[in-house]
């Protein structure tokens, strides 16, 4: 039974090669549309409705303190605070239950979702609230084949911080892998969670999709690989089956910050700034309660398996080993941060010159070298 409630898998025969481990996870689990999960914007549009209306009241208070400390002085003072608090209530009252309403509708509400998970998660998981990802295997899809009845490594695609597995999809990466005759699984989870936890329900969904009886190998992208390190630690660390199905290398790792994002040091430094004055202290609390999730990638976490590890970096500069290419790199993650990291018996590590952090995943360099690692 895979995490999220789905119980099987829809596989199309008319395309699809089945090794004998994807036709038993056919018959153990479904996925359809009717059971996809649904991007509830609602309670998410409510949290950022609360979130804007208490930095902006906090901020308004910062403001007219010197007055409202003479209120006993002079006449309405007090009047004019309590009607002021009222308003901010209603505002408060008002926008959650209009963004509620809307995000019905709206299709660009449900767009934002995963963005929305990415700021706040964490907190949208501790309310319970629908809006809240759930770590799931979200498709399973066969490799096509023209050669004989064996069976190509399985590549688990784990997606980045804010974004859901279609991006695999919109970079065309499924369509590689599918074409070449690799299994692909599809991951989804809460990217405002922390790295851990997410890993922790990852291993577990996977050994749920009982995936542990093929040959296969992790690709994260971005936070993704942090997510994929962490969840191969706990799957050993619980002594799940399909450690023992990991190829060779384990685990992919496309932009991952290994040794941190200097863009989240910025943040955490920008709001400790922010903190010096009264007046703008509501912003640095504003800042202060991002997620977990985005919170992890500032230190990020050194990749040290005893299995073999490959990275791949990107440089917006032609030149990957020139100043500017070290110093930017793909401009959300440094190359000296995408590499770091014990790489175990044979590890790899591939950086390409003038490709920025979204472009990764869709240069074909990248693409052909992922190939490349999961032939081995």
């Amino acid at each position: 039974m895979l995490a999220g409630g789905f119980s099987s898998i829809e596989l199309k025969p008319s395309v699809a090669f089945y090794p004998a481990w994807l036709r038993s996870l056919r018959e153990d689990l479904a996925v359809d549309d009717e059971t996809q999960p649904d991007d509830d914007a609602g309670p998410l549009a409510a949290l950022a409705v609360e979130r804007v209306t208490d930095t902006v009241e906090a901020m308004h208070s910062a403001i007219a303190a010197p007055l409202l400390r003479a209120e006993g002085t002079i006449p309405g003072v007090r009047a004019g605070r309590r009607t002021t608090a009222a308003v901010y209530e209603a505002v408060r009252s008002i926008g959650a239950a209009t963004s509620e309403a809307a995000a019905q509708h709206s299709a660009t509400l449900g767009r934002i979702v995963p963005v929305g998970n990415a700021l706040w998660g964490d907190e949208l998981q501790d309310r319970q609230s629908e809006g809240a990802a759930q770590t799931l295997i979200t498709d399973v899809i066969a490799g096509k084949t023209t050669g004989p009845d064996r069976a190509k490594r399985c590549a688990v695609l784990v997606h980045g911080l804010g974004e859901t597995e279609t991006v695999w999809h919109s970079a065309g990466i499924v369509d590689r892998l599918v074409e070449a005759g690799h299994p692909v699984v599809l991951v989804r989870y809460n990217t405002g969670r922390s790295v851990a936890d997410s890993g922790h329900e990852l291993a577990a969904a996977i050994d749920d999709a009982a995936l542990g009886t093929g040959p296969l190998s992790l690709v994260g992208f971005s936070m993704g690989g942090l997510v994929a390190g962490a969840a191969l630690e706990a799957a050993r660390a619980s002594s799940r089956d399909w450690v023992a199905a990991l190829a060779d290398p384990a685990i992919i790792t496309i932009g991952t910050p290994h040794g941190g994002s200097p863009i989240e040091k910025g943040v955490d430094l920008a709001s400790k700034a922010l903190a010096v004055s009264p007046y703008s202290r509501p912003l640095a609390e504003f800042v202060e309660r991002r997620s977990v999730g985005i919170q992890d990638l500032r230190h990020g976490s050194e990749a040290d398996h005893p299995e073999r590890v490959a990275m791949i970096a990107g440089t917006v500069a032609e030149n990957p080993d020139g100043l500017i290419g070290r110093l930017f790199g793909d401009l959300v993650v440094r190359p000296a941060s995408a590499t770091a990291g014990e790489l175990g018996d044979g590890g790899e590590q591939v950086v390409f010159g003038g490709v920025n952090h979204s472009g990764l995943l869709g240069d074909t360099r990248v693409q052909a070298q992922l190939l490349d690692w999961l032939a081995d």
